[in-house]
């Protein structure tokens, strides 16, 4: 099948439980999301002599996306070829850990409490400044005036 074999199963990858052709069929979801797969009419546009090109990036990050991709249909070829080395195949595999998983969840939620407590300061704010907005409305109702502070 794959050319190797696990602990934990023929072709399994541990602590997934997925198959190499599972984890390949992911990669190419990710790839559609990132908008570097499309039909195959534009694949055979966007191939030319000196094999796999795609059409020139707009932005930085579609730019990324592309050296993403191609590196990884490289380490792809080299694995059903046999010919990947070590790092390749580590790499591949910690993706596939569920510490990888846990410590990617913890991020975003990392990124989560960020943004709420960003929203919480700007909200403090916007508190602070109705409170000074009602406090004036109540000097003026008691007959206070600006031009006493002042003096």
């Amino acid at each position: 099948m794959c050319g190797w074999l696990s602990p934990f199963g023929p072709g399994k990858v541990p602590d997934t439980g997925l198959s190499v052709p599972q984890i390949l069929s992911e990669k190419k979801l990710l790839q559609r999301r990132w908008g570097l797969l499309g039909n195959r009419k534009n694949s055979e546009l966007e191939k030319s002599k000196s094999g796999v090109s795609m059409r020139p990036a707009r932005t930085p990050e579609a730019r990324e996306n592309q050296l993403i991709a191609l590196a990884i249909d490289q380490a792809e070829k080299q694995l059903r070829e046999g010919t990947a080395s070590s790092q390749v195949i580590t790499h591949f595999l910690k993706l596939g850990s569920s510490r990888e998983r846990m410590e990617k969840e913890l991020l975003e939620e990392k990124t989560k409490l960020a943004q709420a407590k960003t929203e919480a300061l700007e909200s403090g704010k916007r508190m602070t400044e109705l409170f000074e907005q009602a406090m004036d409305a109540l000097r003026g109702y008691r007959g206070d005036t600006d031009e006493e502070d002042e003096e």
